[in-house]
């Protein structure tokens, strides 16, 4: 086993990807030979070897990346009615199955039959 400094980082996929792709282009404000090496352990891990300053280098790759691609909650309430308040559903009294009715109901449906 040889150990090596840098900087183990986790994240989702896209962040991976992304921390990849500058650590791979030749066109990220760096010099080519000051750029880290990177492995990738899986999915949601990357190794990147260096020292503190790759590693505040990253750091700052990655919260701008975080600034741009974070969602951020809508400024209103959305609302699926025209009103301030959700309109009320008018329910009937259901009679269920098994039940037994009451005498007035008994008569009213008599009545209307």
């Amino acid at each position: 086993p040889r150990e090596s400094s840098g900087v183990l980082i986790r994240g989702d996929k896209s962040a991976i990807a992304y921390i990849r792709h500058v650590c791979s282009s030749a066109g990220s404000g760096a010099g080519s030979s000051e750029l880290p090496a990177t492995r990738e352990l899986d999915e949601t891990h990357i190794f990147c070897s260096g020292n503190q300053a790759i590693e505040k280098w990253l750091e700052d790759k990655i919260d701008a990346f975080v600034a741009r691609n974070m969602l951020e909650p809508p400024e209103d309430t959305v609302t699926f009615n025209q009103g301030p308040q959700a309109p009320k559903a008018k329910s009937k009294a259901v009679q269920r199955q098994g039940q037994k009715r009451s005498a007035a109901s008994a008569a009213t449906d008599m009545d209307t039959s």
